[in-house]
């Protein structure tokens, strides 16, 4: 195999296990070669309104598209921005799902104390959620460990490590809430599983039953095996510890943090982030490029066919409102179209003359 100098430089930058799975992909394909450029052209942020990057987005569609940005400089960050986003949906469906089981417990309160099987069954929901919920957790501390190293080598002047680490401490204000969480998947790992027990009382100050899911501090003190000595202080400070309020704060605290970190991001994207966003934009706008000709043929055979019914395969609604408020079938229509869809420059004479057939524009000429 035949590799030339950009690709041997591209590769001596990936590790030994990425630059086998690159040798070993390639191998098995018809179009090595244009593979090979696709991930040459990417890896080497060649501008975005050149012929060869037009036609590195256009040539590979799908499964393989997705395997040439693998190599691309950002690909690693922006995948751990989509997983960051992905964790927080889990943990908040988990937080969700908690908040269904203490009303569960707390509409049975007032009835029926003696179903204990019934009561047993939200339990073991609710140590489920909550521990798939501190797992989660540290799943989201591990994906922010490498989002601060992959920003920090792509951003070295922006301070993005030291800025993480602020966010960090000001976003999870309640330290005694994230030791918690951390020494509870720590047990449930290495040593324990601590369940939750459920817990309905009544006083004659307060008629109303109370319910929740709580662990017992002097169990878990007991139990447990705790590598924090500010846990084990807080253990004999407090006789119980609510599952429900601790997933709600920690949940709370993490939408904070990524709140600010994405904001963050935004405000400092390298010229790789820039690049590979613009390349995915790109890609798109080439695709629908392509299409257009399929429309155009699709009209010509079927002229009962009205364009305007597939706009929301193109704009958002708010845009086909715009949209609508000029009239049909003129040029006028038909540019702001144009303007709104095509971001990245890719519509050619060509390409507005075939979309001024598609929507029958009477005043092009």
């Amino acid at each position: 195999m035949v590799i030339n100098t950009n690709i041997k430089a591209m590769l001596g930058k990936l590790s030994e296990r990425e630059r086998r799975l690159f040798l070993d992909d390639i191998s098995e394909r018809q179009d090595t070669k244009r593979f090979f450029k696709t991930v040459e052209t990417l890896s080497y942020l060649t501008p975005i309104h050149t012929d060869e990057m037009k036609s590195a987005v256009s040539h590979l569609v799908g499964s393989d598209w997705e395997k040439a940005t693998q190599y691309h400089p950002a690909y690693k960050i922006e995948t751990v921005k989509v997983e960051l986003e992905n964790l927080l949906k889990m943990l908040s469906d988990c937080t969700r799902v908690a908040i269904e089981a203490y009303g569960e417990l707390h509409d049975i309160a007032s009835k029926d104390y003696d179903k204990k099987l019934y009561h047993d069954d939200l339990t073991l929901r609710i140590s489920k959620e909550f521990y798939t919920f501190v797992h989660l957790a540290q799943s989201l501390v591990d994906v922010g460990r490498r989002y601060r190293k992959y920003k920090a080598e792509l951003c070295p002047d922006a301070d993005s490590t030291q800025t993480y680490n602020g966010l960090v401490t000001s976003s999870y204000g309640d330290e005694m809430n994230k030791i918690f969480v951390a020494e509870m998947r720590n047990n449930l790992s290495h040593f324990i599983l601590h369940r939750p027990g459920w817990q309905i009382s009544t006083s004659i100050e307060q008629p109303q039953p109370e319910s929740g899911y709580v662990f017992d501090t002097a169990y878990l003190a007991y139990r447990g095996n705790w590598k924090s000595s500010k846990f084990k202080e807080y253990l004999r400070q407090v006789e119980k510890i609510d599952t429900y309020t601790e997933m709600l704060k920690y949940f709370k605290a993490s939408k904070k943090f990524l709140d600010a970190l994405m904001k963050f991001d935004e405000e400092n994207l390298s010229e790789a982030e820039t690049h590979l966003r613009a390349a995915e934009f790109l890609r798109e706008g080439m695709h629908i490029k392509f299409s257009f000709g399929i429309w155009k043929q699709a009209l010509a055979n079927r002229p009962d066919l009205d364009p305007y019914k597939y706009l929301d395969k193109y704009f958002s609604e708010n845009e086909i409102r715009f949209i609508m408020k000029l009239p049909k079938h003129t040029k006028e229509q038909a540019d702001f179209m144009i303007e709104l869809g095509d971001k990245w420059g890719v519509c050619d004479d060509p390409t507005r003359e075939n979309i001024y057939e598609i929507l029958r524009v009477t005043d092009s000429k």
